[in-house]
């Protein structure tokens, strides 16, 4: 028996931790969907948005609950990101942006400057990551160390938009 408690111990985890861990973590994300889905109901009604900034708002809302996209940037965003600390610290590379469509590129900025485009990128963030907290943490455990590079949040998060969320925009 006593060799045994390692399995007991999983199956408790397993069985009664996580689910109320998850509920738990399901109540602190509403909020944050909530308002998410606030401010892309504006974007979307609002007159100042391009088709595809539109198209863009709409796949980003559909994308909200896709716990298999906080897997993708959360291994996407190290290999992405190599290039820019690398820049950040020796300035021996150039950072060049991951978009292959100059259009695509172009059409992601103009939501992000737009009236609630930068907080409606954000709260995706939030959403996507939220929707799969194991690779939410490995994901910020990445974003510490541009954070430590960068010297502030601010511009480790425009980075990230930048660089890992933006090119999300880009799929056809």
């Amino acid at each position: 028996m006593s060799e045994q408690w390692p399995l007991w111990a999983i199956a408790f985890l397993i069985g009664v931790v996580y689910p109320v861990a998850h509920i738990l973590w399901l109540r602190v994300m509403q909020p944050v969907r909530l308002r998410f889905a606030d401010v892309g109901i504006a974007l979307l009604d609002s007159d100042t948005l391009s088709e595809r900034q539109k198209q863009i708002v709409e796949d980003y809302l559909d994308d909200a609950f896709d716990w298999k996209l906080s897997i993708s940037l959360a291994f996407r965003f190290l290999p992405l990101m190599t290039p820019h600390l690398l820049s950040q610290v020796g300035s021996v590379l150039k950072h060049q942006t991951p978009f292959q469509d100059a259009e695509a590129f172009s059409d992601f900025e103009g939501l992000v400057t737009t009236e609630g485009g930068e907080e409606f990128i954000r709260l995706h963030l939030m959403c996507v990551l939220g929707s799969n907290p194991v690779f939410g943490l490995v994901f910020f455990i990445q974003l510490l160390v541009l954070v430590l590079v960068v010297g502030s949040v601010g511009k480790a998060l425009q980075t990230v938009e930048k660089i890992v969320v933006g090119p999300t925009a880009s799929r056809a």
